[in-house]
């Protein structure tokens, strides 16, 4: 086989495992309409800090994720930032009392000799500091749905029930429904 027939081959199979590697930059088809990054089209594109829409690796979860769909009037946002902001300090507070409780915690029951009264007696004061964090989350929540409408709280409702359901409930092809 000569020279330039093994060249051609190799650019043939190279044409047919990589097209991306043979494609222009700049040629890459468009995503699908309403797709960012993989998100099905009932999503719009994430923006936000890390751990929330728009982070590193564009990932979704918890609130955030089931409320992305929905669209808010200025007055909502403006009222579910003041409830949160609200209760910002006191959230950080009891977050800097569990890492010092859970360290705490930690050195005790690493310690040669094991209090089992003071490591039951943390174990509760960190149960309660949780406890007051889930309050104010629940608190949170209420507020913020309250601030909702019918429809948007709907629409939240539906999109866990889509979560819960998998791959299969999510709305890939809105598209094709418009016949």
């Amino acid at each position: 086989m000569s020279k330039r027939r093994t060249i051609q081959y190799l650019a043939l199979a190279l044409a047919f495992l990589c097209p991306a590697a043979l494609a222009a930059p700049g040629d890459d088809p468009p995503p699908a309409p309403g797709m960012h990054r993989g998100l099905p089209p009932n999503m719009p594109p994430p923006m936000g800090g890390f751990g929330m829409p728009g982070a590193p690796g564009d990932f979704l979860f918890g609130p955030a994720l089931h409320m992305s769909g929905v669209e808010l009037s200025d007055a909502q946002v403006e009222t579910i930032t003041k409830v949160r902001k609200a209760s910002q300090k006191q959230r950080d507070q009891i977050h800097s009392t569990l890492h010092s409780l859970d360290d705490s915690l930690r050195d005790e029951l690493y310690a040669d000799n094991i209090d089992a009264a003071k490591v039951k007696k943390l174990q509760a004061e960190i149960g309660s500091a949780r406890a007051q964090l889930a309050s104010i989350g629940d608190d949170e929540q209420l507020q913020t749905m309250q601030s909702l409408t019918a429809e948007q709280r709907h629409s939240i409702r539906m999109a866990i029930a889509r979560m819960s359901l998998g791959p299969a409930g999510l709305k890939h092809h809105e598209h094709e429904k418009k016949d």
